[in-house]
């Protein structure tokens, strides 16, 4: 397993344990809303040990000003 699949492994580990598994969704439509939430908070809200205590949006911004370069995120 490279690097990059650890990587997606962890992050769909976390996903299960951190959200999945702690709620009841009746239909397909409220676990994609749950998971949307859930993703929103992780990315925007939630602080990183291995991003220097910053989230993952104040983070990757930051790279992107240094070089240039643009990221758009899924800001609501």
């Amino acid at each position: 397993m490279n690097q990059r699949q650890r990587r997606k492994f962890s992050n769909e580990f976390k996903a299960k344990y951190e959200h999945i598994y702690l709620h009841v969704y009746q239909t397909g439509n409220e676990l994609w809303g749950g998971l949307d939430s859930y993703f929103q908070f992780y990315n925007k809200d939630r602080l990183h040990q291995n991003l220097n205590y910053k989230t993952p949006c104040q983070y990757y911004s930051k790279a992107a000003r240094k070089t240039n370069t643009k990221i758009f995120f899924n800001l609501k």
